[in-house]
């Protein structure tokens, strides 16, 4: 049975934040860092991927990629992620090896798999090794970031993204992937890289690291 996702914007009606990085989103992009929105796989019927809760992928994906909203259901933020980023590629294309059709498990297993190898847990102790951990009252500068994530997935593969009033509060973390999806690579597009990055303003800039 198809799980009704529709759904109403929420400003506060969130669910509190987990102690662990989970996923938002994998988001195939072009060269220059451009997410890519023209569909080129037909609409999928996820429900016999989605509706069996004992299997180790959805249950994966209920702890490493939630949906913080009250008004809403994880199923439903897996799908809207599917329709509107992963119908956007029809192959994994890792230069030197067989392009893979794309196919709906492998975007969740690979998006999953990523941040399952231990990858949240070593970027919060990177973080915590330098004096960076989450709370509501101090700021750090957006280099000691950027230096600590990368010594786990290397350089030039992180840009971050700050929200709040004064846009200075750590929102995302957004990793750049190879073009199979299995391993961290330097992000493209140095005028994308540079306008997501500067969300949080440039190195010196002091945000915060909020606390569920």
């Amino acid at each position: 049975m198809e799980t009704d996702c529709s759904f109403t914007l929420a400003s506060t009606n969130y669910r509190p934040a987990t102690q662990y990085f989970t996923i938002h989103g994998l988001w195939p992009t072009d060269a220059d860092g451009k997410a890519l929105e023209k569909r080129v796989l037909p609409i999928a019927n996820l429900s016999f991927l989605l509706d069996d809760d004992e299997s180790t992928l959805v249950r994966d994906l209920n702890r490493y990629w939630p949906n913080f909203r009250i008004d809403n259901i994880n199923k439903c933020f897996w799908k809207h992620e599917w329709d509107k980023h992963g119908c956007t590629i029809s192959e994994w294309n890792e230069p030197g090896r067989t392009p893979e059709p794309v196919k709906p498990e492998d975007y969740f297993e690979r998006a999953v798999t990523l941040i399952n190898n231990d990858l949240s847990r070593n970027i919060l102790s990177a973080l915590k090794d330098i004096g960076l951990v989450p709370n509501n009252s101090c700021s750090y500068p957006v280099s000691n970031f950027i230096s600590a994530i990368t010594s786990i997935t290397g350089p030039g593969t992180v840009m971050l993204n700050c929200t709040g009033t004064d846009n200075k509060v750590l929102g995302e973390v957004r990793l750049c992937v190879n073009r199979n999806a299995t391993g961290f690579t330097k992000c493209s597009g140095e005028k994308e890289k540079n306008k997501t990055q500067n969300s949080c303003g440039d190195n010196g800039t002091l945000i915060r690291f909020p606390a569920s």
